[in-house]
């Protein structure tokens, strides 16, 4: 009996140390700024193998070939055109207007231009440490002042800080437009809810600051992204239904309440401001998008686009709660369409609407007001913010995009968290609350893990595009040959251009680049064939044209070459995504096109020619070579004066440019002014003396020469080499 009291006695005290040591853990994790330290390392550290990490898929558009970033384009341009650099005013554009995000591109740039993308996924990875130890702050705010409820704040939060749903707005650097959004949202939200209490104290000082401060927030967050300016309904609809507790029955009352009157006055008219400002950028027109990209939206059937819109926020759901299926794009039919109800997926659709009910039925209940205002307000972030880009209302230029769930995702992991706390509450056994503890933990450290391992994904294009084979393979099977290309691996390129197009086989950037390929290896006429498959496609593709003028000219064919190029260059860039490279390739229709009637003695035809090509160039084409030929054009024609000064020219644009310095020197040697064509040829790099082979002629040779050719005849063969490098991938 004494030997039973006593292990009984040792057992309590062992359950009442046990107990003291929760709650000191408890307390300490609870309180103070550790949670924020834990919550803000955790953040960086599952993340932090995307700081070696490259530039992949919209990266290369949104910032390498982005001119909006040079230092010398003027800042004022990120105020009128989109993110990609086009002019909203244009009818191709996006119409994505986000110039505070491309602004910390520029100062990325600024920093290590794109030799390296070590500091632009840094700025990344910090911002989502921000914007998860803001978020921590929020769901203390919402959630009940308790050890359970600051535990459900931390669960929630560490939910959201690794969750993998995460990875394309943090490891893709675009994705700084959805990171940079949700952290203003969030401190947007912040100040209102200060300002409303402020207003309810009666504190006009203070309420004019934090009213300013949400006109700051809610304005840099719709400048990092436009989906930035839902915070105004969220905080709208939370001051009503949960600060203020007024029914939705009784909705009405809310004209009874001066306070909430002007409050709502106020983010009204904060908001009505911030919509003219973008209608008034955007020129009044939405952006058009390909039936590729929202193959639903082009669909005839009434039926197919109702059952396919209404489906796909249970698919994003779906992705929340199992985030195994990722891809780096979901267009082309990678969502099938629903065209019939007898679709097994509406099951999904109607089970989805039913649990959306049933959480909005209790949480705007009275007892719900009182009880969850962090369940009211994690539903308004759920649905709220996800509503732009949903389709039900106005369609966009995707099905699915994993970025977007950004800030949706913060509402969901709280439903989540405190899930979890009312489970652990209502069972008694220590047991069963250590196994439900446990299994926390196992979710957080697999979702961890599946971060880390899609972060390696995210690390260059190559492992990027080979991921998304399973679920879009001809999009992932075309970008991959173009990654395999730019390796010089150009077999593998060509085999996984083919892959594509027997997914698809209407892609007029595969057959494009398929033709690149195969004229790199000297096939013309399989390439000429490639590039008549890309123009049926898309007709507008000025690169095709000019490729295949470039090709035809190959196969000696100048008159098919010179009725291909006179049409390119009639292509108008209306409706096109990238005018500047329709722009490019436009004027170097007019410069090929130029090359021929030269080589046909048509000087005077010529001369028109490259002087349209000069008038039609875009910021940034290099036209030393069109300077160059058009000082051939001159001489041939006899107008030595106009034919030097374009030599010089093009020499002033390129002093190295090869092409130009043996013509130049020649033309001076023609005018019997040996000794400055002597001095140009001193001034010639290492390179001259392989031109000079390949033309068989040596310098003393050429200079002391009665009977030489003229510069104007032989010239235009470099020019040619130089610019056949134009005939690049389409990515």
């Amino acid at each position: 009996m004494p030997d039973k009291t006593r292990h009984e006695s040792r057992q309590v005290n062992g359950n009442l140390s046990h107990t003291k040591h929760s709650r000191w853990l408890a307390t300490r994790l609870s309180g103070g700024l550790l949670p924020y330290v834990i919550v803000g390392c955790v953040a960086f550290g599952v993340y932090c193998n995307t700081l070696s990490a490259g530039f992949v898929y919209d990266d290369s558009r949104a910032i390498v070939k982005n001119r909006d970033l040079l230092p010398t384009s003027p800042l004022s341009n990120l105020l009128y055109n989109d993110f990609w650099g086009t002019p909203l005013q244009h009818s191709g554009s996006h119409r994505s207007y986000r110039p505070l995000c491309v602004w910390s591109f520029r100062l990325n740039y600024a920093v290590s231009q794109v030799s390296s993308g070590f500091s632009y996924h840094l700025v990344n990875v910090l911002l989502h440490s921000a914007v998860c130890m803001l978020y921590l702050y929020v769901c203390r705010l919402l959630l009940p002042g308790t050890v359970e409820g600051d535990w459900t704040s931390l669960l929630a939060t560490l939910l959201f800080t690794v969750h993998p749903i995460h990875t394309e707005a943090v490891a893709g650097l675009v994705g700084r437009a959805d990171v940079g959004s949700a952290l203003f949202f969030l401190l947007a939200f912040v100040c209102y809810y200060k300002f409303s209490w402020s207003m309810t104290a009666r504190s006009r000082g203070e309420c004019m600051l934090w009213y300013c401060a949400v006109v700051f927030s809610t304005t840099a967050a719709m400048l990092m992204k436009e989906i930035g300016i839902t915070v105004l309904g969220v905080c709208l609809l939370y001051d009503v239904l949960a600060h203020e507790r007024i029914p939705l029955a009784s909705i009405l009352k809310v004209f009874t309440k001066v306070h909430l009157v002007i409050r709502c006055s106020a983010l009204c008219a904060v908001g009505v401001f911030l919509l003219l400002w973008r209608m008034a950028v955007m020129g009044g027109s939405p952006p058009s998008f390909s039936s590729s990209d929202n193959p639903a939206a082009n669909d005839n059937s009434t039926l197919t686009r109702f059952l396919t819109f209404t489906h796909l926020p249970s698919l994003n759901l779906y992705l929340l709660l199992c985030p195994r299926a990722l891809s780096f794009d979901w267009s082309m039919g990678a969502v099938p369409l629903l065209g019939t109800v007898s679709d097994v997926r509406n099951i999904m659709t109607l089970l989805f609407y039913v649990l959306l009910a049933i959480l909005s039925a209790k949480s705007l209940s009275r007892r719900g007001y009182s009880s969850s205002p962090g369940i009211l307000w994690s539903l308004l972030v759920l649905t709220i913010p996800f509503l732009p880009a949903s389709n039900l209302f106005f369609y966009v230029g995707f099905v699915l995009a994993e970025r977007v769930l950004y800030i949706p995702s913060m509402g969901y992991c709280i439903l989540v968290a405190v899930g979890m706390q009312r489970l652990y509450s209502r069972v008694n056994t220590s047991r069963t609350r250590q196994l439900l503890a446990a299994g926390s933990i196992l979710i957080l450290v697999t979702l961890s893990a599946r971060t880390w391992q899609r972060n390696k994904d995210w690390y260059d294009a190559e492992s990027l595009y080979r991921s998304g084979i399973p679920y879009n393979p001809a999009k992932a099977w075309s970008n991959l040959a173009n990654s395999l290309k730019d390796k010089g691996d150009a077999l593998g390129a060509e085999e996984a251009y083919r892959n594509a197009l027997s997914h698809r086989g209407n892609m007029a950037d595969a057959h494009y680049n398929l033709g690149v390929s195969l004229q790199d290896r000297k096939e013309l006429t399989g390439a000429a064939a490639s590039y008549k498959n890309a123009i049926q496609f898309r007709p507008t593709l000025a690169v095709a044209h000019l490729n295949l003028g470039i090709v035809y000219r190959g196969l000696k064919n100048d008159a098919e070459a010179e009725k291909v190029l006179r049409h390119c260059v009639t292509i108008p860039d209306t409706g096109l995504k990238d005018p500047a490279s329709h722009a490019q390739a436009v004027t170097s229709c007019w410069f090929t096109l130029g090359q021929i009637l030269r080589d046909h003695k048509r000087h005077k035809e010529a001369l028109e020619v490259f002087q349209r090509a000069l008038g039609h160039a875009p910021p940034g084409y290099a036209l030393q070579g069109v300077h160059n030929l058009l000082g051939g054009t001159y001489e041939a024609l006899g107008d030595i004066i106009q034919a030097e000064q374009h030599f010089k020219k093009s020499l002033s644009l390129k002093s190295d440019h090869v092409p130009a310095l043996v013509a130049y020197a020649k033309f001076l040697a023609a005018q019997k002014r040996l000794a400055d064509a002597e001095k140009v040829y001193q001034s010639a790099p290492r390179g001259m003396a392989a031109v000079q082979a390949y033309h068989g002629n040596h310098t003393c040779l050429i200079l002391q020469s009665s009977q030489h050719e003229s510069s104007s005849d032989w010239m235009c063969d470099c020019d040619v080499l130089e610019f056949q490098l134009y005939a690049h991938a389409v990515h």
